[in-house]
Order: structure tokens, then sequence, then C-alpha cells
């Protein structure tokens, strides 16, 4: 995370520090639950739907040239 100014800073006030700190925290929790909950159902999903029973599919592939 960074933070932007119109004016170099020495360093954050103990204040901005925190709320950064704060901000920081939240949205780490926010993308850790971001990625248990939505990315692994989708990736549950499709798992579901490759090995549902009929949903196996041999690709045809026809013979390359020169290959037996």
């Amino acid at each position: 995370m960074s933070t932007h100014h119109c004016e170099p800073l020495e360093a954050l006030t103990a204040a901005q520090a925190g709320a950064l700190d704060e901000t920081a925290q939240l949205l780490g929790a926010w993308l850790f639950w971001h990625s248990r909950v939505h990315v692994l159902d989708a990736l549950e999903h499709l798992h579901r739907r490759a090995t549902a029973e009929g949903s196996v599919r041999r690709i045809h592939r026809p013979p390359r040239p020169g290959i037996s």
C-alpha cells in the first residue's frame, strides 16, 4: 500500500500511520476472505463441471503431416 501527497513528507503522523495500518489490516482481511470464498468456490464449480458424468469428451486431433 502506498500513499500519495501533494508535498514530500518527512514521516506520517501517528494518526496517519494508525489509519494506514487499520486500512491495510482491513484490506488484507478482505483479500484473504475473497480468495477463500470466491476463488475457491469458482475452482470447485469448475472441478464439478469437469468431472461430472458425461462431461469428459475426447478431443479428436487429426494426424500431423509426416507423422504416423
